[in-house]
């Protein structure tokens, strides 16, 4: 009987979904300071949650990257990532 993954593309869907409603993408006079250190925040963890479904193979990551988004256009999560010559993500 083999082993089955403890992280699957079912959980990094879930993952993204999280992100996506949780992402601050509406700015007030009174919160636009704090929602841009939020936005920094879940991007950070996307892209941590990112390198490791490429590492695992789980699924693609910029497309978990993509579904982290509320808006594409406006949030483009795939464009702060950024491969090293080691194939690790730099955070730019």
């Amino acid at each position: 009987m083999g082993t089955r993954p403890k992280f699957t593309e079912y959980h990094a869907n879930v993952i993204a979904k999280e992100i996506r409603q949780l992402f601050p993408y509406k700015d007030s006079a009174g919160n636009r300071v704090a929602n841009m250190v939020r936005r920094g925040a879940y991007a950070a963890v996307a892209l941590a949650i990112a390198q490791r479904i490429k590492d695992d193979g789980i699924a693609d990551h910029m497309e978990f990257l993509h579904r982290c988004s509320p808006d594409n256009n406006r949030y483009p999560l795939t464009e702060l990532w950024e491969d090293d010559d080691a194939g690790e993500n730099q955070l730019h």
